[in-house]
């Protein structure tokens, strides 16, 4: 049974999708074009784009991100945001794990 938190666009139920590379860059750019130095504005042309880019839907359902309301498209980024936080600190922990385990004796 797979426990992946689902989301709804409209009665659409959606899960994050696994990455390729090149959407991982496409995300990057994306989130990158709406960060100024203080926050990160998102208007509705951006939140779908990126709904679309990190959502897939769990039933092979067409996905309108349209359809999604506003406390859930808040609530995807703030989980793919935390997902990635924690993956950035458990690739950290390997590679310090590794220098410890590699170091000169």
């Amino acid at each position: 049974m797979d426990n992946k938190k689902i989301y709804l666009a409209g009665d659409v139920e959606c899960s994050f999708k696994k990455l390729s590379l090149d959407e991982a860059d496409q995300v990057s750019a994306l989130i990158g074009s709406a960060v100024n130095e203080k926050e990160a504005v998102f208007n509705n042309d951006q939140t779908k784009k990126f709904l679309s880019f990190v959502l897939e839907p769990v039933n092979g359902d067409a996905f309108d991100p349209g359809k999604m309301d506003e406390d859930t498209a808040v609530e995807v980024f703030k989980d793919f945001f935390l997902m990635r936080i924690k993956r950035g600190s458990d690739i950290a922990k390997s590679f310090g794990t590794l220098a410890n385990e590699v170091k000169p004796h």
